[in-house]
């Protein structure tokens, strides 16, 4: 975690301050902001660093997977299960679990993991015998949890057994003032991994960059800068340099998301290109997720694939005059 903003400063005043009790804690932020940069930090800066850290993402496993991660199972437990297998809270215990994307758990699971923070115990599946063990819970959604308590779909009582310490991850556009601090940092990470000379973007690059509102957040920063890197050739880096004219923050980065100068229509482009230069700026924002941009266009999922299949094409090299 980098910056110096008063913004972040809380949130490493919070990591410093709870760095020996094993306390639950419930992250907020929205995508791409640093949840699970704040979780690694949490734990590293705890005094059982030394104990294990567990990552666990509950957006991209079914009920069945998920239990059998975090149970583990007997021998024999189901068709397949030759051995006993240890589950993942069994295996950090004594450490730190991080449950990613808690939001997307079933009800029933809910109920089982309630009881599992509040003993302290699990049972394997297939299984009768508990088994103690000692985890410190760390969880984030980027959906509004106390939301989905007051409607119902998250239990209440589970949340506010997580919901012990919390900690907020401001958004880039609430702490300006560390993205040259964020920017240097990339563009030596991302020089040193593609051998690129690229050491600074140039004085009208870094004004656009500040203007803009980041909606993707560090994450969105971080990968506008490794394309850059990767096609600069010089240390100065510009964002309108030779080659980077598809680049999907082009149009984006030439708006000051405040509302003010000129944006994605500013050279009167045709409906089509306008078209295609809105659904690449929402693409972007959704971290690549077609499923998400098709909806906020109020299209299905075909439509836009046609749509960027078109793109394509209408980019590869025998379709240039």
């Amino acid at each position: 975690m980098l910056g110096d903003s008063p913004a972040i400063s809380g949130v490493y005043r919070v990591i410093d301050k709870i760095h020996d009790v094993r306390i639950n804690v419930m992250i907020e932020g929205e995508s791409g902001s640093g949840k699970e940069l704040a979780a690694r930090a949490l734990h590293e800066h705890s005094d059982f660093a030394n104990k294990p850290y567990i990552v666990i993402d509950c957006g991209a496993l079914t009920d069945t997977l998920l239990e059998n991660e975090l149970f583990g199972h007997e021998k024999g437990a189901y068709t397949g299960a030759s051995a006993t297998k240890q589950g993942l809270l069994e295996i950090a215990s004594g450490g730190t679990v991080f449950l990613d994307e808690i939001g997307n758990i079933s009800d029933a699971m809910q109920v089982k993991l309630l009881r599992v923070i509040q003993e302290q115990q699990i049972t394997r599946v297939g299984g009768i015998t508990p088994i103690n063990i000692d985890v410190r819970f760390i969880v984030a959604s980027n959906r509004d949890l106390a939301k989905m308590v007051s409607e119902g779909s998250f239990r209440h009582d589970l949340y506010h057994r997580l919901h012990v310490v919390r900690l907020r991850i401001p958004p880039l556009r609430e702490r300006m003032e560390d993205i040259p601090t964020l920017i240097d940092h990339f563009i030596r990470h991302f020089a040193s991994r593609y051998n690129r000379p690229a050491q600074y973007f140039d004085a009208g690059s870094m004004t656009r960059i500040m203007d803009y509102d980041w909606p993707g957040n560090v994450r969105e920063l971080k990968n506008m800068i490794e394309r850059a890197v990767a096609l600069s050739n010089a240390n100065e880096i510009g964002l309108d340099q030779d080659g980077d004219s598809a680049s999907p923050w082009a149009s984006a980065l030439s708006k000051p998301q405040n509302g003010t100068g000129p944006g994605i229509d500013a050279d009167h482009p045709t409906l089509e290109i306008l078209e295609r230069r809105y659904i690449e700026k929402l693409l972007h924002e959704f971290d690549g997720n077609r499923e998400k941009t098709a909806q906020a266009l109020g299209i299905n999922k075909s439509t836009l694939w046609r749509k960027l299949q078109s793109y394509e094409q209408n980019d590869t090299p025998e379709s240039q005059p």
